[in-house]
């Protein structure tokens, strides 16, 4: 703890002043603001859009495409999950499920998995609900 009116770097928000009057000197740059918060997100959601414009744009289906070629698919024949979920974005980027289906159906059934369970676990993280622990419990 820090003497009475001077700002203890190592701790950035003490309960013993506010960073209102100025008298601390510490900078606010590490506190989310919600216009850096409303700039992040759309910096991502511009870059997401891109990607997927770009996807929609040039079939990675067309072996004669612009993406590059894959290392597994080059070695052993075969295609990765990875190129199954690059088809599955275009197709579903076209708006024909059944091939999304039929290039990658693990990975179709578990996107909406995983996209509800990342929002449950936002909706718990903003409501200050503390992480559920599973496992073994420890008696000491």
């Amino acid at each position: 703890m820090s003497p009475p009116g001077q700002c203890d770097s190592s701790n950035p928000h003490p309960p013993h002043h506010s960073h209102a009057s100025g008298e601390c000197g510490h900078t606010l740059s590490h506190r989310r603001t919600p216009l850096r918060t409303l700039l992040f997100a759309g910096g991502a959601a511009t870059v997401v859009g891109a990607g997927c414009v770009y996807l929609w744009a040039f079939s990675p289906h067309d072996s004669s495409s612009i993406y590059p070629i894959c290392p597994t698919k080059l070695l052993t024949g075969f295609d990765c999950p990875g190129c199954g979920a690059l088809r599955m974005g275009h197709d579903l980027l076209r708006g024909d499920i059944v091939a999304a289906a039929n290039d990658n159906l693990f990975l179709l059934v578990l996107t909406p998995i995983l996209v509800l369970w990342g929002l449950w676990f936002l909706w718990r993280k903003r409501r200050g609900a503390a992480p559920r622990r599973r496992g073994v419990r420890r008696r000491w």
